[in-house]
């Protein structure tokens, strides 16, 4: 008997690990709560924006269309925001779930590039994907050869290059990249609101260039 017991209660134990994770913060509101509650979760048109690689700019063109929200008998997400009181506001088709996230504490961190072709070079670093898989760029081995296409037609680069052909200088890149908070309880000055799963980096940069005798 103790044995069948404990095979029952273990049964019970995996039956519940295995059962699909419910969002705390979400859930199915009726077609009466979707039409009361017409904002929208922080963040929600973030996700699937193209961007210009070239020029590190949007497209303003969108893979994912963050657009629609209610499904066809009238229901919707709705996401509790507790940064705002609870408030219940709409999660878009296009996304599973929502989750908030609180920045507290700022880091700054500054690099100096001794040319343009180094200010390009960190200006694309941010772009993180796989996005030269298919171009077949393909470039013959040379000691005077640098070849750079991520950011490559850039304010950045424009205005770095400009100053490089007059004389020489050195750049001087400052970032500011908010972490991501340990505890949503923590009240902090700087609070936004993000769709899971996004792996955006929040950076500033600002650049300042000097003359170099």
């Amino acid at each position: 008997p103790a044995t069948g017991l404990l095979l029952i209660s273990f049964s019970r134990l995996l039956l519940l690990i295995l059962l699909p994770r419910v969002s705390t913060h979400c859930h199915t509101g009726t077609a009466e709560e979707c039409e009361e509650h017409t904002a929208f979760v922080p963040g929600h048109n973030l996700a699937g924006e193209g961007i210009d690689v070239t020029t590190l700019g949007r497209k303003g063109a969108y893979l994912v269309d963050s657009s629609h929200w209610q499904h066809q008998d009238g229901t919707c997400t709705l996401c509790r925001n507790s940064l705002l009181e609870g408030q219940l506001q709409r999660l878009p088709l296009a996304a599973a779930d929502w989750r908030e996230k609180v920045s507290c504490r700022r880091k700054l961190s500054s690099t100096v590039k001794e040319s343009a072709m180094g200010v390009v070079r960190a200006a694309g670093a941010v772009v993180q994907n796989d996005w030269k898989v298919g171009l077949e760029v393909e470039v013959k081995p040379s000691a005077n050869t640098q070849v750079t296409l991520a950011g490559s037609h850039s304010k950045l680069a424009e205005f770095s290059t400009e100053k490089s052909q007059q004389d020489k200088y050195s750049f001087t890149n400052t970032e500011d990249s908010p972490p991501e908070a340990k505890s949503l309880a923590t009240p902090c000055p700087v609070v936004r609101g993000y769709p899971q799963g996004e792996g955006a980096r929040l950076q500033k940069f600002t650049y300042f260039f000097h003359n170099v005798d």
